[in-house]
């Protein structure tokens, strides 16, 4: 039979690999000074944060390993891409119902509606944006700027509401940072993510292709996948090349929409939204946030 123990060697690999930069080099505070290695966690009150954090790793390579061996695998040694909670059925998230995004509702919601889970009817061409319904929508598409008013329509929802955090920023420890995964489950929400273009909307002769900047977000439903709603259009699974959304955070984001003229003497050029920069994930109250402008 084959053993699903994850090992203290395998934890401690992953642990200090997630404290490590670009470079190789790793974080100060977990070097020995006399011999220069990966020095042992204590007791001591400075190392709380990080006994958290590789207790939190060794669960998660459990439930990996756990997770490959029923299907026939127990390697634990290479960066996974979703976590074994993510087949199990998550009664705080919302259910994949594309049904119930179609006309009307369709042409006047957009991603952002779609991951706060807000179809109540909204005007053509008035869809949601973030922090129009709190009356203080974004300044740029940065993500700071989003994030700032996402977290203004919370603010909203919770006066509204007579509850309190409805959107929250879900921040990611280091070690799902480094391997790209989403925040862990929280109890009575669900989680979105954010991405948006570094490129202005414009004519890039580097690659020849104009750009169109934009945000765009990502929802994880009831299943644990993952479904996007783009602008007016259907809701999906997909991401741009056809293929399941597994993780918004590694999926093919750049989508080419269409062609338009550049001038002068450019001719006709691709248009593509790519959306390059993961701005993180959030965590959005059961039920969803009301964000109707």
């Amino acid at each position: 039979m084959a053993n699903t123990t994850v090992s203290m060697a395998e934890v401690d690999k992953a642990f200090y690999d997630s404290y490590r930069d670009s470079a190789g080099k790793l974080d100060s505070r977990l070097v020995d000074p006399k011999t220069g290695k990966p020095r042992k966690l204590t007791m001591d009150p400075a190392d709380s944060q990080f006994r958290k954090e590789w207790s939190k790793i060794r669960k998660h390579l459990q439930e990996q390993k756990n997770c490959a061996a029923a299907s026939g695998g127990t390697s634990t040694t290479s960066p996974v891409t979703t976590t074994c909670s993510s087949t199990k059925k998550k009664p705080d998230n919302p259910p994949y119902e594309p049904s119930k995004w179609k006309a009307p509702v369709e042409n006047g919601t957009n991603c952002y509606a779609y991951a706060m889970n807000d179809s109540t009817t909204h005007a053509n061409n008035k869809t949601a944006q973030p922090g129009k319904a709190a009356g203080k929508p974004m300044s740029s598409l940065k993500c700071p700027d989003i994030t700032t008013a996402v977290l203004e329509d919370g603010k909203k929802n919770d006066k509204d509401k007579k509850t309190k955090d409805t959107i929250l920023v879900a921040e990611q420890c280091p070690y799902q940072k480094k391997n790209k995964l989403p925040p862990p489950d929280r109890k009575g929400y669900y989680l979105v993510a954010l991405v948006t273009g570094s490129k202005p909307t414009g004519y890039d002769s580097s690659d020849n292709v104009f750009y169109r900047q934009d945000y765009h977000w990502y929802r994880q439903d009831d299943d644990g996948k993952w479904s996007h709603k783009p602008g007016t259009t259907p809701v999906t699974r997909d991401d741009s090349s056809g293929n399941p959304v597994t993780n918004p955070e590694k999926c093919d984001r750049r989508t080419k929409i269409g062609k338009t003229i550049v001038v002068p003497y450019k001719g006709y050029k691709d248009v593509v939204i790519d959306y390059d920069t993961f701005c993180g994930y959030f965590y959005v109250k059961k039920g969803g946030a009301s964000v109707k402008p």
